[in-house]
């Protein structure tokens, strides 16, 4: 049955079109509805960018006004050894040689993996009877590395040369009162000193320029404010500052140089904590840290301590916040690269990441979720040198494989290979007025590459979802112009650029296909579709959505007309 009555009326008004010609963040925690473009945007959402939001966004990535498809993701032969393979990954870090080539470790239980770009994987041997059972951390302090098994066992070192192997830190006395340094889970460098995790409270840092010893007692700080907070991480943060993350508040020490003499301890706050240590990053002169109930900033911390509550930088996903599993919120991670910010989460009761949230650092506007391959799981983010690239990569401990990110079209994963699949839901286009109204056509601009894209409408109200087109796909050999014949697939006639044709995807083994000059394996084509809608509401949204290929959303049109004195009728 209609939801309204008086249909007729206003049937003789102007249609009024509203239109998106881009789309630059995404944004799940208002009424899709109150999302704008323009200056309403500035009005509504307290920002400047135009132009338009999403309200959902997966697997894409919004650069150039467009929403596309995002790039795909690999794992190479370089980073994933055949020995490697299947075993449980404890730790990982980054160490670069005396010859400045940058390797990234990967600890499984009997051994450590050096592995590069463009280099033959080497391993570095453990002690002998010294099996690996749980995470591990792994730092590097000048030409060395350490390895910490946590507060039970003592840490091992490896000088970093070729052949070498870890060894238990020389417990040597040199007779100066100095002792090796204790047994724990984390440290860090800093001005020539490395700092150690101690217990709930405790911070240990060793002599300048000796990672391995410290003084007892004259070498330690405790943070205790009589809580049972405890320590999650430590990070340098600007000049001579340390921040301490607690799981209930963040303190950072100021004057960390010299003989620390001059050194501070002060809290940051009270309110906020970090929940897991791989979420702690520096972001250029900032700081972004995972607290209880999202993603916050030092900085907005630190400036709103005494004018109010400060708003978490995740609170335009707020929908997507309350799928995670908080329970198992420490095995997070995050890191930084380029442009973008990306926080590895687990949704929908995962119990380790499964989903990764992207953040573009320019546009200060979230780009939404990123998921792979059902069995893959990403508990860690790291970057590292890729064919002469700074790269992000994703560590899957579970399954024992390092994976690259924004590599290629699809997820392969050995000789197994997935589709991207993506969708893109638009904003609530009201045509500028909240009351109802009956929208009457829409126009979607796309660029496609082998696509299977469906394109459906919502409207305000539960289940209010009209599929328009269903996995439609576009055909290689047909030209958008009717009349015109089939392209040849093998390319005799040399015309696989020539304009018009429905898609330009060319197969991994095309069989006798000339490849003459100009040819090119990834060519999106643009089109416009538009079709008739019936739909009466406050707000109209589009969505679209693919299983295969590359779909790039760049524009959306809407029309139609106010239902003025509209009531709407139940059942």
């Amino acid at each position: 049955m209609n939801r309204y009555r008086n249909h007729s009326e206003g049937a003789n008004d102007p249609l009024t079109p509203e239109v998106d010609s881009g789309f630059v963040g995404v944004n799940t925690k208002l009424d899709p509805g109150m999302l704008r473009t323009s200056y309403l945007y500035r009005d509504v959402n307290e920002q400047a960018l135009a132009p338009g939001l999403l309200s959902y966004a997966q697997n894409l990535r919004l650069e150039s006004g467009a929403a596309a498809t995002r790039r795909g993701s690999a794992t190479h032969g370089n980073f994933n050894p055949a020995g490697m393979a299947g075993q449980t990954i404890y730790g990982e870090g980054i160490f670069s040689d005396p010859n400045g080539q940058e390797w990234l470790l990967v600890a499984v239980a009997d051994r450590v993996y050096q592995l590069a770009d463009q280099r033959f994987p080497k391993e570095v041997s453990l002690p002998a009877g010294v099996t690996l059972e749980e995470e591990v951390f792994l730092v590097q302090a000048f030409d060395t590395v350490l390895l910490f098994r946590g507060e039970a066992l003592a840490p091992l070192e490896w000088d970093g040369t070729v052949g070498g192997e870890f060894e238990v830190v020389n417990q040597t006395d040199p007779g100066d009162g100095t002792e090796a340094i204790p047994s724990a889970s984390r440290a860090v460098v800093m001005a020539n000193r490395l700092f150690i995790q101690q217990g709930r409270d405790g911070i240990i840092f060793s002599d300048v320029l000796d990672y391995t010893r410290y003084l007892p007692l004259a070498n330690e700080w405790r943070l205790n404010d009589g809580s049972d907070d405890s320590i999650v991480a430590l990070l340098p943060w600007r000049r001579n500052n340390l921040l301490v993350f607690k799981d209930q508040s963040v303190h950072v020490i100021s004057g960390v140089s010299g003989d620390l003499s001059g050194a501070q301890a002060e809290i940051v706050s009270r309110s906020l904590g970090c929940v897991a240590a791989n979420t702690a990053v520096n972001v250029g002169g900032d700081v972004y840290f995972l607290a209880s109930d999202g993603v916050y900033a030092v900085s907005e911390v630190l400036e709103n301590s005494v004018q109010g509550a400060p708003v978490a930088l995740s609170d335009p996903m707020e929908a997507v916040m309350r799928r995670v599993n908080w329970v198992r919120a420490d095995r997070c991670s995050a890191m930084v690269l380029g442009k973008y910010y990306r926080l590895a989460v687990p949704l929908d009761g995962a119990l380790e990441p499964n989903a990764v949230l992207v953040y573009d650092l320019e546009t200060r506007q979230w780009q939404g979720v990123d998921v792979f391959p059902a069995e893959d799981r990403v508990q860690r983010l790291l970057a590292t040198d890729y064919y002469g690239q700074r790269r992000a990569f994703a560590i899957d401990r579970t399954n024992g494989r390092v994976v690259t990110l924004d590599w290629g079209r699809s997820d392969v994963r050995g000789s197994s290979e997935s589709e991207i699949a993506c969708l893109a839901r638009t904003r609530g286009y009201t045509l500028g007025t909240q009351e109802d109204k009956l929208f009457r056509s829409l126009l979607v601009s796309m660029s496609t590459w082998r696509p299977s894209y469906t394109v459906k409408f919502l409207t305000d109200g539960v289940a209010e979802v009209v599929t328009l087109v269903s996995d439609k796909t576009r055909d290689r050999t047909r030209y958008l112009a009717h009349g015109k014949g089939l392209w040849q697939v093998n390319n005799a006639n040399d015309d696989y650029g020539a304009p018009g044709r429905e898609d330009y995807h060319l197969l991994a083994a095309e069989a006798g296909f000339e490849a003459h000059e100009g040819v090119v394996a990834f060519l999106p084509q643009e089109t416009t579709e538009g079709f008739a809608l019936r739909a009466v509401g406050r707000w109209v949204a589009i969505e679209v959505s693919s299983q295969q290929g590359h779909v790039g959303l760049r524009a959306v049109s809407v029309d139609g007309r106010p239902r003025r004195n509209q009531r709407r009728i139940a059942g």
